[in-house]
């Protein structure tokens, strides 16, 4: 195969990986909830992670203890089993897009109506919710 053979060849397939249509703007359906946000990993309330308090059993022997300075010291060395409570974070409970989009549409109509027909579908479970999700409708314009 020749080089000019090749090189048609692939900008005839990078043409036809192009989209066709160009949209000014189009619409997403996100929920502002889920926008995460910097906070500490343990203590965000927008991951909802799983914490769970778990026993710990080590020997004496493989403990250390902190003096009153803060410092570590050994402590004596003994067969005994010691057991300790640890906070064990089991990661987070929501798994949402970073934006906290849900979905996205190339018309208002169709984000409008999909957001109606999934309130409609899920009013049985939001029902239940303290804190139902509440969607927001946002265009985002396209610029070159």
């Amino acid at each position: 195969m020749e080089q000019a053979d090749l090189i048609a060849r692939l900008t005839a397939l990078e043409a036809a990986n192009k989209p066709t249509k160009k949209l000014p703007s189009f619409w997403v359906v996100h929920d502002p909830a889920f926008v995460k946000i910097w906070c500490p990993k343990s203590s965000c309330p927008n991951l909802g992670r799983k914490l769970e308090v778990e026993t710990l059993k080590i020997k004496a022997s493989d403990a250390q203890g902190l003096t009153e300075d803060g410092e570590v010291e050994e402590l004596e060395a003994s067969d005994e089993v010691i057991e300790t409570k640890v906070i064990v974070d089991k990661g987070p409970d929501k798994a949402q897009k970073p934006l906290g989009i849900v979905a996205a549409f190339p018309s208002e109509v169709e984000a409008l109506a999909w957001t109606k027909k999934y309130y409609k579908i899920n009013q049985d479970r939001f029902s239940k919710m303290d804190r139902p999700p509440a969607l927001e409708l946002v265009e985002i314009h396209l610029t070159a």
